[in-house]
């Protein structure tokens, strides 16, 4: 039969948080909870890196531009 693309086997959820720089860059980005799985963490990790986001508000803290987001890979 026919093989599936390697991206589509993986599974596993995993947590990342990342803080939003003043000028909307991604000032740092880091895996809070592993899936187990290094590909699914490194995945997750790209798309945080890779997404655009808007400046936020000014006179935010570093606490109050800290998100953690869990990703789910099914």
């Amino acid at each position: 039969g026919r093989q599936r693309p390697r991206h589509q086997r993986m599974r596993g959820r995993v947590t990342v948080s990342f803080v939003i720089a003043v000028d909307g860059i991604i000032e740092r980005a880091e895996v809070s909870i592993s899936s187990g799985n290094p590909h699914v963490d490194v995945a997750a990790l790209a798309s945080v890196r890779s997404a655009s986001f808007p400046k936020p508000p000014a006179g935010l803290t570093d606490r109050q531009r800290l998100y953690i987001v869990p990703f789910e890979f099914k």
